[in-house]
């Protein structure tokens, strides 16, 4: 089910032409994203950020930090386009 829910993102034509992985692995979210990129020789990881607040952030932390301080590669980290920006 989440194999099939990854890949309705993107054609089969895209997966091959870019050479796409969606992969589905189970355990810790950043250990495995890590362990993964490392073992597969992944040349750039592309993860969604959810944005959350300072509090949370601190109490739960953020599996795209974590991948971002520890990959073996580039990350490249997209915000959800309902994140509204605010004025300072």
């Amino acid at each position: 089910m989440a194999t099939a829910k990854l890949e309705g993102h993107c054609s089969d034509q895209e997966q091959a032409e870019f050479g796409l992985r969606t992969p589905v692995e189970i355990g810790t979210p950043f250990v495995e994203i890590i362990r993964y990129a490392r073992t597969h020789e992944i040349d750039l990881i592309v993860m969604g950020t959810h944005g959350r607040g300072a509090v949370k952030h601190l109490l739960m932390g953020s599996v795209a930090e974590q991948v971002v301080r520890q990959a073996p590669c580039p990350v490249l980290t997209v915000r959800h386009p309902s994140h509204k920006f605010e004025r300072l």
